[in-house]
């Protein structure tokens, strides 16, 4: 494939081109997608619960929670590769209806967004990690997290996102935040690169970048910082393509039989659910490219089915879409902390409603006080930037 590029295509790009602007992504719409970036962060708190346990010693009724329906409710990786494809789809939207912000403006914004909240949140759990700390009985991720005496060179490590270092030790989830403020440093690039291609290539792009680092992975390779930021760089360039598409996407949607819909809307939901199940024995990334056109999948059904955004308009969905990020930077400190404290001393199903409503309660608290003000404190600075 030869690509030629054009300075003043490219540059239309940055700057948000009349071509590229998309009367289908109107700001009701938003709503939405909070709201799906609320279902999905409660999933993660499922997930990191039933990490308890060992799938090989559960019951054939427990097992429905690993690789049965319930999957769909507590399929943590496969939710955060949702998060990318939400990233790449709401980042993209000022450039699509010709308002792109300017990178320091960009910047300052998505710092105060992201980073910020994220360090108080660290906070809390190293803070966690130095009065708990200690081996519980559980599986591995129970046994790596808060078992060692705090390594305040760890801690700056994951101040300042430098090179590869244990992220487990601290808040497992966070992971995922360092992908996030990586691509976010290029993203208005990649954005500007992502428009000036023809649809076609941009699919093309997202999986060269699956499989490019799969391949890597595949011959020995260890998942480095640069290697998994491109690697998770194709979810955010599927969020950009399903932004740039929505218009064809909702008339190809209205074409459709009811038949037709619920088979892609099962297809989707497969993909999502299952590809990691099916394909995690032949490498961890090998699934995240099906995951990730499932996870697109979900989202054009969340934004164009009247059932789904009947659903995700629902106040109780409203609210946690509202305190979604703060669900997922409390979420990992609160489960170890009762962990620690009460694991084989009251009963499971007592620890998981206190957990469930402690994440709940603390979502809310941690949005007003952390995440909100950070929030506008960034919107403030931004105009000024």
């Amino acid at each position: 494939m030869v690509l030629r590029v054009s300075a003043s295509r490219l540059r239309r790009a940055l700057i948000g081109s009349q071509r590229e602007r998309s009367p289908s992504l109107p700001l009701n719409r938003l709503a939405e997608l909070d709201s799906v970036r609320g279902a999905a962060a409660l999933s993660v708190v499922f997930h990191h619960f039933k990490l308890l346990w060992n799938p090989h010693e559960l019951s054939r009724v427990a097992r429905l929670v690993y690789i049965g329906p319930l999957r769909l409710v507590s399929a943590g990786h496969e939710a955060v590769i949702l998060f990318f494809v939400l990233s790449g789809f709401v980042l993209s939207i000022p450039a699509l209806r010709g308002k792109a912000q300017p990178y320091p403006e960009f910047l300052v914004r998505r710092i105060f967004r992201i980073y910020f909240p994220y360090l108080v949140a660290l906070a809390l759990s190293v803070w966690g990690a130095a009065n708990l700390h200690g081996q519980v009985q559980g599986t591995d991720w129970y046994r790596d997290t808060w078992s060692n005496p705090v390594k305040w060179h760890l801690v700056l490590q994951h101040v300042l996102f430098v090179g590869e270092y244990d992220a487990a030790q601290f808040n497992t989830a966070f992971w995922s935040l360092v992908i996030e403020m990586r691509v976010s440093l290029i993203f208005p690039l990649l954005c500007a690169f992502a428009l000036w291609l023809r649809p076609a290539r941009l699919i093309a792009l997202a999986l060269v970048l699956f499989v490019f680092t799969f391949l890597i992975q595949a011959f020995g390779h260890q998942n480095g910082a640069i290697l998994s930021t491109l690697h998770y760089s194709g979810a955010f360039v599927v969020g950009i393509f399903l932004a740039r598409q929505q218009k064809q996407v909702s008339e190809a949607y209205a074409r459709l039989s009811v038949g037709a819909k619920i088979a892609l809307a099962t297809l989707a939901g497969f993909l999502f659910v299952y590809a990691g199940v099916a394909l995690s024995k032949v490498s961890p990334g090998a699934a995240d490219w099906p995951t990730t056109l499932g996870a697109a999948g979900l989202i054009g059904f969340g934004l164009n089915s009247r059932l789904c955004r009947g659903v995700l308009l629902s106040p109780i969905v409203r609210f946690l879409g509202r305190v979604s990020y703060s669900i997922y930077l409390v979420h990992g400190t609160i489960l170890l902390a009762l962990i620690h404290l009460l694991f084989r001393r009251i009963p499971i199903f007592a620890i998981f409603i206190l957990y469930v409503t402690s994440v709940i309660c603390m979502s809310e608290i941690f949005y007003r006080i952390v995440e909100k003000p950070f929030m506008e404190l960034g919107r403030r600075l931004s105009v000024h930037s």
